[in-house]
């Protein structure tokens, strides 16, 4: 289990700050935890990948979308933003036997945040792997 949490945590300094990045975290790690309670991944495209696997597939997306121009990037940046929250839900709730439950939550968290991801995914885009207020306080970032 240690490893896990290691691993989860390098994908993560890795990967950026960016919500984006967070989500696909989010929908990545209790996929991960799901294999281990005999739960299969749904996606055909990600189906053949073990959780390791499907993180990483999930980060290098995420990186290379945020390299692509902004009339792509924006939209797809917070498709992939809208996409991992709601996954990361719904994996939470089938784990937990508890389906139906994850779709009003989805819909709450998605119509809340949705400016916000929107705005994010502009900076994300314009900005791609800047690290923010703690990337500049550890020397990281271009500011």
């Amino acid at each position: 289990m240690r490893i896990r949490v290691l691993a989860l945590l390098v994908a993560l300094l890795l990967a950026g700050c960016a919500t984006v990045d967070k989500a696909q975290l989010f929908d990545g790690a209790p996929t991960w935890y799901a294999f281990s309670q005999g739960f299969s991944e749904a996606n055909p495209v990600l189906s053949g990948l073990n959780g390791p696997e499907i993180i990483a597939a999930k980060l290098l997306v995420t990186q290379a979308v945020k390299l692509t121009p902004d009339a792509f990037c924006v939209p797809a940046t917070q498709s992939l933003t809208v996409t991992g929250f709601g996954a990361g839900i719904w994996n939470l709730a089938v784990v937990a036997n508890a389906w139906w439950a994850s779709i009003p939550v989805i819909a709450i968290v998605v119509w809340t945040f949705w400016g916000d991801w929107w705005d994010e995914a502009g900076q994300t885009c314009r900005a791609p792997f800047e690290f923010g207020e703690i990337g500049d306080a550890i020397g990281f970032g271009s500011k």
